[in-house]
């Protein structure tokens, strides 16, 4: 410390050396003179004190006049007690003497001031300068006689001290001495309430009397040994050793395993007991005690190693001679009878024959007995098991005595010996626990990897033993002959292998660990100190003493201890612990407010009362994730943290004063959950109730604290692939640091790991491992074998293996569902049995699995991943299945997810720009709210979008195929997630807002975003399409769920705000708000001139209404100023705040739908009848369909009601627009650029909103259709028409694949208006058109100008018609994709309407066939070729010439000459028909009459006369007239209108002029021409003049009802007049009018 810098500003290090001398900063000049003066010094920080004293002695020596009296003054300033300024102060004379060392005047003064110190003043004491100090410095001062001597002294002690060894003389001793040692010991030790067997009378006896005796009899007892060792020359350590076994026979006969809480307790009593024998440990030195213990452990360590070693070599041994026994017996040579062998040969020759057999067996048996030798040494697999268990068995009988541990514990606990002297003497060596540690779970673990693991091997029989006597037959044909090899052994049946479970789950036999019995006497006297010191010991090199059951037991006695003291409040009501303390409340006076339920008594008192002591959180952690071996400790843990979460939540709000106390409090809750309680569920296997339990204890932590405790439970099952590390480790102010971060070379290079530290293993813990892999393998057999037939079966396996290892089990499905679609549906139905606390994890590992960084684009980079896919889809269906509400979860208790978590992590990810993701909000909304994507849809299905609600849910439930749901359901789903929305995570904002922003701007800004898009335009047309897509989706299911709209208006964010503040498109920001527009009031328009200060919006929150001019100034502020300068912000609103159901009432589609209910209706009332007519009917049948059939009566009425709602309405936004429109665009003071009014509507108004959706296209040309009709001043639709038609392919290549298709049905609709207007049907020309402003040929001129006339509109349209084919035939040669991909996308929707030439759909046709046949188009572009390729092939027939479009155009020589022979050719043709057919009927009449004379007798001539004048009368109804059309252009071409005029003949064919492809015959439904329903003939019209098409009999099934005008067909349909059929091939029929066939 002297030579460190002091903390204060400015100080320095003292110089030594070359720098002589002190710097003086602390002790001014002002301070000197203080002192001299007598006044007390200001205070100064104790940590500065060597500085401090270091500058005053300094001063003192220098002779600056500090005398000795004010340098002891001066040190009052540091505030020390006596022996810490001792200390420090004889510290800072030591170094200044050294200073001073060659200056003898400032030596001197020294001299003389330490005097002073000690004599005088008493601040050093005479002691510690002997202690620390030099011998000359003492000499001089006058301490020590001489320098040399007391160094002399000083070494004599010091080798008496360190070096001398003391040894006892035991010649001396007598035996006499040791007799009556042992009998005042064991007087002493058996004393009236002393001995193991009378806890009881011990714990009586409480008395200071009993304490005074007991004082008395240790004071007579220590003098008896006293005197008993001087008297017999005893040997002190050998007297101490019998002091201590009296003092171990207290513990005789207690066992230790299961520490019961009365056996904890007799622990304790008697621990106390051996606190009597202190006065006679204090006889002998302290260090000697410790010694002499230590050498008991050591002994019996050594015995039990001899026992070991003696076990092993005696099993090892007796192998070995038995097999060098057996192996003696296959080498033995066989018998053989020489005698018969010599028959034949002479006696020399027999004696020579065997002299030579014994040579020769003499050295076989030589050979094999150094064959034998050799192999039997060596101990099998077997053998050396066999060994082990022997060992193991030995070590048993011999191990360490319980009551040593516990004598051990008991002297630790009372003082006598010190923790760390004995643990130094007990085995094994810390480096041998890490070592066996290490191996033991490396075996374990490698047995849990066999876990789920199918051994094909295991049940096959064994391999014959061929193989193996072959290779030791080298040995057997040492005997020679056949019969030297032993007989083949039987076979033995293979062993079956030990469950790799087991193995895993059993703890380390720790019997013959000293350090693990230790630490179980300490916790067996309840010594927490010392228990928790060693405990933590031994964790710190990576141990688990806490898996030992014993010391679990231990660990959990006193951990329910702590925690019974604050159980009661918290406890269930009804239980022992609940009733206990209602009765104490009562016992103590406190009032019950409980009542009957003590359990709720907790809820009364304040937050701070459930905050839990440090103590309980150590205690809980020490006792790891066993604790759960007791299923009453684990759920009375998680009970009180639950209470103690909720308390420092609750105290946790700013408003708190105490919340750096609280935060400090959860985070050890937090702590506790993660290392102890979540580990511990994993070993409560399919216990639900536990997993309820650690839920409730974590509900009260946000997400995110949750999901951290979720990771480090996973971290609890790292396996390490199964090698677990053994590493060097250097302890560094008590934290061990690895070696590698420590810059310590590699362990494996030899280095002294003594010399850099301690060896410690990776903490594991095996028993977790074999959970985990357990449940593993319990999912994957699960996931074999569910399906949906056997979901309820499996689903409960599936749960119960999932409630104690949730992360294991889940992550395994997931990663199934991801690979496998098909198992989406069976295992979200499955899920119906999982606990919150799984649902949850869940939760966690989907959340996962979308942010761990995998890619989420297929290879190609245009197409989303397959994963990403199914981990969308799974994500809907739990939502629609399992997803709660806020009540259903924390009231009602329902197990299910909380979508607020996946919503909240959607909204992370588009805060990143990502947008992939969405793909799950997407899913979601479909899947939970029963809603459909609306891009795929009919004209029929388009046209029932401009109804109400109830027809646009019918319009849409023909495409809800997987995603429809009842109404209750979806219902329920929109509550679900309108919850999860608006409550968001908790501790963070509501999501409604964040979520719809955040889509809306990245919609924006993705095309622009170079980070988000893809290199490919197809890729980023499709991200821009998928937002938009699931940005409308989103805003649908914010309008169901807020119906009203002012509730919607306070949901979502004012126009100004979505704009200005959120930074939102206008478009975006006008269909986010249209809802809440829907009561927009009419604005008041008096002189011409609107009224600003009218009410427009009324507030439903009490705030002020919104006026007009409030409305439109936020209008005005959204564009530019060159806006409005060609159109008003009154025409800007209207059109953006209005729909198609404020516009057009589709009465076809309610008409038709009113008709397929009563049809239906009717159907089934006949098979109710049918059925109910006839014996043994279904009643549970009957009953459905009445229910049915009830529904489509309900459903008809509504229908009609919605009809005539909606007309209504329509009736009166059509007379409020009616008001408006002369006001729109007549402010000549704003409006200034008359000339750029189009294009700015088109720009602002027109191109944005059909972009939107099919809806919004068609509300457009309705929207322009309605400004046409009504006449708007200064709107010229020439010039929209032209301005809009003119840009079709700078349009069709600028859209998206989706913008495409919408701009398609905007077109249809637009041209289809055109040629209504140019056709002049119903007079629709003159009524909507004739005279109008709009159609003024120049606008500037407004309704004064020159007006366009229905010959100009002729030559016009058919001028637009040409350019929009040339526009459509560039795009179309192109040879990039985009331009091709959204010609044919806007071209499949215009299919009826365009193109209407001949010459304009074969250069079509061309550039089609070219793509279909270019090998490099790609195979998408291909099948929309081929599929726009029939459709034109239907729509041919109905096309015309130049001519027929434009009347005006001349006709070419070969149409004129077709037509006049076609004419030529019908006019020739129709007699003879007309002949044929009066001959077969006149065959058929006289047939009849002649039956009719047979049968009457009479009258048949009159009937057949009657009949045959009938048929004429009927012939000559259907003979052809040619009535004169007059020519709309005057009297040119006479031939070519004559013609016509003879063609449009209406009973007989359809028109195959210019109308051919548009009706067939007015009124009477006679045939149509070929029209749009591909080969056949097109519908006729009715009486009403509407356009029809219907089924033969009018029922329609209802997939199919909004599909009749698909035009990849190859019938037409009839006219509905008469019902008419279908046509086929290219004759179709007419309508049952007057029954003319068609051409």
């Amino acid at each position: 410390l002297l030579f460190t810098p002091s903390s204060g500003v400015g100080a320095r290090a003292v110089r030594m050396g070359s720098g002589f001398g002190v710097a003086v900063e602390m002790v001014t000049p002002d301070l000197v003179d203080a002192l001299k003066r007598g006044e007390t010094p200001p205070p100064v920080n104790q940590t500065s004190a060597p500085s401090y004293l270091l500058e005053l002695l300094w001063c003192a020596v220098t002779q600056n006049g500090l005398d000795a009296s004010g340098l002891a003054r001066g040190t009052t300033a540091l505030g020390m007690d006596e022996t810490a300024l001792d200390s420090v102060l004889v510290d800072v004379l030591w170094l200044v003497s050294l200073q001073v060392e060659h200056d003898d005047a400032k030596r001197q003064v020294l001299v003389e001031v330490t005097k002073q110190l000690v004599d005088t003043h008493r601040v050093v004491s005479k002691n510690t300068l002997l202690e620390r100090c030099e011998g000359e410095f003492l000499e001089e001062c006058g301490f020590v006689v001489s320098a040399v001597s007391f160094r002399k002294k000083e070494i004599r002690v010091n080798t008496r001290v360190v070096y001398q060894q003391k040894k006892f003389n035991l010649l001396r001793e007598e035996s006499e001495g040791y007799a009556k040692l042992i009998a005042v010991l064991q007087a002493f030790a058996t004393r009236p309430g002393t001995s193991s067997g009378s806890i009881e009378t011990s714990e009586k006896r409480t008395s200071e009397k009993d304490t005074a005796a007991d004082e008395v009899a240790a004071s007579n007892t220590k003098r008896a040994v006293q005197s008993l060792i001087g008297t017999f020359d005893l040997c002190p350590n050998r007297a101490l050793d019998l002091v201590m076994d009296a003092a171990e026979s207290l513990f005789y006969g207690t066992n230790r395993d299961g520490a019961e809480s009365d056996e904890s307790r007799g622990f304790e009593t008697v621990a106390r007991n051996v606190a009597g024998f202190k006065p006679l440990f204090q006889l002998f030195r302290d260090e000697n005690i410790g010694q002499v213990l230590g050498f008991k452990f050591q002994n019996h360590h050594a015995e039990t190693e001899r026992a070991k070693a003696s076990a092993r070599t005696t099993v090892l041994w007796n192998a070995a001679r038995r097999r060098r026994r057996e192996r003696r017996k296959s080498f033995r040579e066989p018998k053989m009878d020489y005698g018969d062998i010599g028959d034949d040969n002479d006696s020399d020759d027999e004696d020579s024959d065997a002299e030579d057999s014994d040579t020769e067996a003499g050295e076989v048996a030589y050979d094999a007995a150094k064959a034998v030798t050799a192999v039997s040494l060596e101990p099998t697999a077997e053998d050396k098991a066999l060994a082990e268990k022997a060992a193991s068995e030995a070590a048993a009988k011999h191990k360490t005595p319980e009551s040593l541990y516990l004598l051990a514990a008991a002297l630790v606990a009372i003082g006598m010996v010190a923790l760390d002297d004995l643990y130094a003497h007990v085995s094994p060596s810390d480096d041998s626990m890490v070592e066996s540690r290490a191996s033991a779970v490396r075996i374990r673990i490698a047995a849990a990897k066999k876990i789920g693991v199918i051994n094909l091997l295991a049940a096959a029989p064994p391999p014959d033993d061929d193989d193996e006597m072959n290779e030791e037959g080298s040995f057997g044909s040492l005997g020679g002959g056949a019969g030297g090899g032993a007989p083949k052994n039987e076979k033995k049946q293979p062993t079956p292998e030990p469950d790799p479970f087991a193995i895993a789950s059993t703890p380390d036999n720790t019997s013959e660990n000293q350090k693990f019995g230790l630490l179980k006497g300490l916790l067996a006297i309840r010594d927490t100190p010392n228990s928790n010191a060693l405990l933590a010991r031994l964790v710190s090199l990576g141990l688990d003493p806490a898996e030992d059951h014993s010391v679990s037991n231990y660990l959990r006695d006193r951990f329910s201890k702590l925690a019974d003291e604050s159980y009661g409040p918290v406890a269930p009501p009804g239980c022992g612990a609940a009733k206990r303390t209602v009765r104490e409340r009562k016992e103590n006076g406190a009032k019950d407010t409980a009542g009957d339920a003590p359990g709720s008594a907790c809820d009364q008192t304040a937050p701070d009362a459930n905050i839990l002591p440090s103590a309980f959180f150590e205690s809980l952690d020490a006792c790891g994730p066993y604790v759960a071996r007791s299923p009453g400790a684990f759920a009375r843990a998680c009970r009180l943290v639950k209470k103690h979460l909720e308390a420092c939540v609750a105290l946790a709000k700013p408003e708190d004063r105490d919340g750096d106390g609280a935060a400090e409090s959860q985070r050890l809750a937090e702590a506790s959950l993660g290392r102890t309680l979540l580990p511990g569920l994993s070993l409560l296997f399919s216990n639900a109730a536990a997993s309820n339990e650690a839920w409730q204890a974590m509900a009260p932590l946000p997400a995110t604290s949750r999901f951290r405790l979720y990771d480090e439970w996973r971290a609890c099952y790292d396996e390490e692939g199964g090698d677990v590390c053994v590493f060097t480790s250097v302890v560094v102010g008590g934290d061990f640091v690895d070696a590698e971060d420590g810059g310590l070379d590699d362990p494996g290079d030899g280095q002294n790991l003594t010399e850099k530290g301690a060896k410690r293993v990776t903490p594991r813990r095996p028993s977790l491992v074999a959970a985990k892999l357990s449940a593993i393998a319990g999912s994957r057999a699960v996931m074999r074998r569910i399906s949906k037939d056997n979901v309820r079966e499996f689903g409960r396996k599936l749960a119960k293996n999932a409630h104690a290892n949730p992360l294991p089990a889940l992550l395994t499905v997931v990663a199934q569902v991801e690979a496998y679609t098909n198992m989406i549906a069976p295992v979200t139905d499955a899920f119906k049995y999982l606990t919150n606390l799984s649902f949850d994890v869940l939760v966690f590992l989907i959340i996962e699995k979308l942010s761990e960084g995998r890619t989420k684009l297929k290879e190609d980079g245009q197409n989303v991943s397959l994963w990403l896919n199914a981990l969308a889809v799974f994500c809907g269906h739990l939502a629609r299945k399992y997803a709660k509400d806020h009540h259903e979860r924390n009231i009602k208790q329902e197990a299910g997810i909380d979508l607020a978590l996946l919503l909240q992590h959607l909204v992370n990810t588009l805060k990143d720009g990502q947008s992939l993701d969405l793909l799950v909000l997407k899913e979601i909304i479909l899947r939970a709210t029963g809603a459909e994507a609306l891009e795929d849809l009919s004209d029929a299905q388009i046209d029932a979008m401009a109804g109400g609600g109830v027809l646009r849910e019918e319009a849409i439930s023909a495409l809800a195929g997987p995603n429809s749901l009842p109404a209750r359901t979806k219902a329920r789903g929109i509550a679900r997630l309108k919850d999860a929305l608006a409550r968001g995570v908790a501790s963070m904002e509501s999501l409604t807002v964040p979520l719809l922003v955040r889509i809306a701007k990245l919609r924006s800004q993705i095309a622009f975003d170079v980070s988000a898009t893809s290199k490919f335009l197809k890729r980023t047309s499709q991200l821009h399409d998928g937002l938009h897509e699931t940005f409308f989706l989103f805003c649908a299911f914010l309008e169901n769920a807020f119906p009203e709209p002012e509730e919607y208006a306070t949901t979502v964010p004012s126009l100004r705000d979505l704009v200005h503040k959120h930074g939102l498109e206008p478009q975006m920001a006008f269909h986010v708000y249209r809802p809440a527009l829907a009561k927009l009031k009419p604005v008041s328009v008096k002189d011409g001139m609107l009224d600003r200060n009218a009410v427009a919006l009324d507030s439903a929150n009490g705030e002020p209404p919104t006026t007009w001019g409030t409305l439109l100034d936020d209008t005005q502020s959204m564009c530019p100023a060159e806006v409005w300068q060609g159109i008003s912000p009154l025409m800007y609103l209207r059109f953006w705040s209005l729909t198609s159901y404020d516009l057009v009432v589709p009465t076809g589609r309610y008409e038709a739908e009113t008709q397929r209910c009563r049809t239906g209706a009717e159907i089934l009332d006949k098979e109710i009848r049918k059925e109910t007519s006839t014996a043994g009917y279904s009643a549970d049948a009957i009953r459905l369909k009445r229910k049915e059939r009830d529904r489509l009566v309900d459903l008809a009425k509504t229908f009609e009601s919605e009809l005539a709602t909606q007309t209504k309405h329509v009736y009166a936004t059509l007379k409020r627009l009616k008001t408006e429109c002369g006001v729109y665009l007549s402010d000549n003071s704003t409006i200034t650029n008359r000339a750029s009014t189009v294009s700015v509507f088109l720009q602002t108004c027109v191109l944005p909103r059909v972009a939107l959706s099919h809806a919004d296209a068609t509300y457009v040309s309705f929207f322009v259709e309605k400004l046409q009709v009504l006449r708007t001043p200064w709107f010229s639709t020439i010039t929209y028409l032209n301005t809009l038609l003119g840009m079709m392919q700078a349009l069709s290549f600028s859209r998206t694949h989706y913008e495409a298709g919408r701009l398609g049905t905007f077109l249809k609709r637009t041209l289809a208006t055109l040629h209504r207007w140019k056709d002049d049907e119903d007079g629709c020309f003159e009524h909507e058109c004739s005279d109008s402003v709009g159609f003024a040929m120049r606008p500037s001129e407004g309704d004064s100008g020159k007006k366009a006339t229905r010959e100009e509109l002729y030559k016009l349209a058919h001028k637009w018609h040409v350019r929009c084919g040339k526009a459509f035939i560039n795009a179309l040669e192109q040879n990039e994709y985009v331009p091709l991909r959204n010609a044919l996308a806007v071209l499949t929707r215009v299919t009826g309407v365009f193109p209407k030439t001949f010459r304009v759909g074969a250069h079509i046709v061309r550039a089609t066939e070219k793509i279909q046949k270019n090998e490099s188009t790609t195979g998408d572009l291909k099948t929309v070729a081929s599929r726009y390729l029939a459709m034109l092939s239907k729509a041919k027939p109905g096309w015309v010439t130049d001519h027929g479009f434009n009347p005006h155009h001349p006709p070419d020589a070969k149409e004129t000459e077709a037509i006049v022979l076609k004419e030529k050719k019908e006019a020739e043709r129709l007699p003879k028909l007309k002949a044929s057919a009066i001959v077969r009927e006149a065959q058929k009449e006289k047939a009849t009459v002649g039956r009719d004379a047979k049968n009457a007798n009479a009258g048949g001539n009159t009937q057949a006369t009657q009949k045959a004048e009938k048929l004429n009368v009927q012939a000559t109804e259907f003979t052809p007239t040619k009535a004169h059309v007059p020519s709309p252009v005057g009297n040119d071409s006479r031939i070519t209108q004559d013609k016509r005029s003879d063609v449009r003949d209406r009973n007989v064919r359809g028109d195959v002029g210019r109308d051919r492809n548009v009706r067939g015959g007015d009124g009477t439904g006679g045939r149509g021409g070929r029209g749009d329903g591909g080969g056949g003939g097109g519908g006729g019209r009715d009486t009403n003049g509407k356009r029809r098409r219907e089924d033969d009999d009018g029922e329609r099934n209802d997939a199919k009802r909004f599909r009749s005008d698909d035009p990849v067909g190859v019938a037409g349909r009839g006219g509905r007049t008469g019902g008419g059929g279908r046509g086929r091939g290219e004759a179709g029929r007419g309508g049952r009018g007057d029954g003319g066939r068609g051409d």
